[in-house]
């Protein structure tokens, strides 16, 4: 019975600290772990003694153990506070540059990637000499994969694919070949495509004239050849083993998907789609949609899918990611595409997003042919006015005199009228 039982050790036993676990049975004393002795920071107590100086020179040190290149960087860093003033001139802040590159020659490629040091690096690329560029090319060639990843070094890239002379494009592009799936599913390494596809379009011209070969194309080819190039990799493997596939035009350039999937037979045409949603169904997901190479391969991606996969994607495009894609061609192709093949949830969303967006959209030669399918494919009236009807009365009369944004008004006016939409823009805004 419970009136007979003996209740012994009522207390909670005692819970044992750090030391009392490393002690040992014998009794003697536990050893004091010394294995972070002199490293991190010291304690509370201690920092209130020690003055401003004393701190500073404590953080200092700290640094100094973390980053071997602290020191080279602070070095650096002074100079090129002072090369980058507004009122230096040219010739001293030529002097700077070079004696900023002396010091970080064979540290390049560490350096880049650092918060302050890439800035230097940019620096110096933009202000130093024709050979100073090269010699930083030289030594950040091997790690460009690397940094154009990096939330750092990317901008260090950029720069130099910006102000890379034409007989240096072919050696930029071969360092990415065979990686652009790889980069535009990266936040940063989009960025660094981006400045390939659209930002140098004058040097692949350039490069053409001066008769140099680009990424193992004649330098005949044109701009849509070397464009069909670096889209090329996202059909096929093919493309990104061997400098021609096996399916190119008779001058040795990738053909355009349309005309690829007219000369290919089903399996091929499959195998194609496959290796496109690999790479493209991850880029909408991460919704890094802004690069135009993503909008055209989407866009061709949508037009030759079925329809179950054309519906996952709108699903992934009706939302934040439209609003990047309507101000170009192949862009505004998709996101009609999406509007009308998507589902009543997904043009739902795709409308929520376009409110407060309207007005501008309406302006932009491509992004008032979004406005026109929705306008055509949604039937909820209601939802219409809330989203897109109001933005309109905003600023009518002024919308109503625009040379594209009155077509959004006809839409609403006289629906799906041929007269005030030309053939090749009604084929966009009707898919």
């Amino acid at each position: 019975m419970w009136g007979s039982e003996r209740v012994t050790n009522v207390l909670p036993r005692p819970r044992l600290g750090a030391a009392a676990k490393r002690a040992k049975p014998g009794g003697a004393p536990p050893r004091p772990n010394t294995k972070h002795a002199g490293q991190g920071k010291p304690p509370a107590a201690k920092l209130e003694k020690l003055g401003r100086k004393e701190r500073k020179e404590l953080e200092r040190a700290r640094k100094m153990r973390r980053n071997k290149n602290f020191g080279l960087i602070e070095e650096v860093v002074a100079l090129w506070e002072e090369a980058r003033r507004h009122d230096v001139t040219p010739a001293k802040r030529s002097k700077l540059v070079a004696a900023i590159l002396g010091k970080v020659q064979g540290h390049v490629a560490e350096l880049a990637g650092s918060h302050s040091a890439s800035r230097v690096i940019q620096t110096c690329a933009k202000y130093g000499t024709a050979e100073e560029r090269a010699s930083i090319l030289r030594e950040l060639e091997p790690k460009l994969l690397e940094l154009s990843k990096s939330p750092y070094g990317h901008f260090v890239v950029s720069k130099l694919v910006a102000l890379a002379p034409k007989q240096q494009l072919p050696g930029l592009l071969k360092a990415f070949r065979g990686h652009l799936g790889e980069l535009l599913r990266h936040p940063a390494g989009s960025h660094v495509v981006d400045d390939l596809y659209a930002g140098r379009l004058a040097g692949w011209l350039g490069l053409q004239r001066a008769g140099v070969a680009a990424w193992g194309v004649p330098a005949s080819s044109g701009r849509r050849r070397q464009r069909n190039l670096m889209a090329a990799e996202f059909y096929g493997r093919e493309y990104v083993l061997f400098e021609s596939g096996t399916l190119n035009n008779s001058d040795g350039t990738p053909a355009h998907l349309s005309d690829l999937m007219s000369r290919v037979d089903g399996a091929k045409q499959r195998s194609i789609i496959q290796h496109m949603s690999k790479d493209l169904i991850p880029i909408m997901e991460k919704g890094l949609v802004d690069c135009p190479l993503v909008h055209r391969l989407v866009s061709e991606f949508m037009e030759f899918s079925p329809a179950s996969v054309v519906a996952d994607a709108a699903d992934n495009l009706c939302g934040d990611p439209l609003l990047h894609m309507v101000h170009t061609k192949e862009g505004v192709k998709a996101v009609c595409m999406a509007l009308a093949y998507g589902t009543a949830k997904d043009r739902k969303k795709a409308l929520k997003c376009m409110k407060g967006h309207v007005d501008a959209m309406a302006r932009d030669e491509w992004g008032h042919l979004a406005l026109i399918t929705a306008l055509s494919v949604v039937d909820d009236t209601t939802l219409l006015r809330k989203t897109v009807i109001v933005d309109l009365q905003k600023d009518l009369a002024e919308l109503a005199e625009h040379r594209y944004s009155y077509r959004v008004l006809m839409q609403l006016l006289h629906p799906d009228c041929g007269r005030y939409l030309p053939p090749q823009l009604a084929a966009i805004a009707r898919p």
